[in-house]
């Protein structure tokens, strides 16, 4: 789980250094905070993970 986190982080920031546009920051936000976001999953999977 760390793993994904960690490489979730890794890849925001890579797409971030691509933004030129509001409309691409929207898709950015889209992509990571929306209702089916990558963070929604993660967070979503964190029911998964042994205690």
């Amino acid at each position: 789980m760390l793993e994904k986190i960690e490489s979730t982080h890794k890849n925001f920031e890579e797409d971030l250094k691509k933004v030129t546009y509001l409309e691409t920051l929207e898709e950015l936000r889209l992509k990571y905070l929306s209702r089916k976001g990558i963070v929604t999953q993660i967070i979503d999977s964190l029911k998964d993970v042994p205690k």
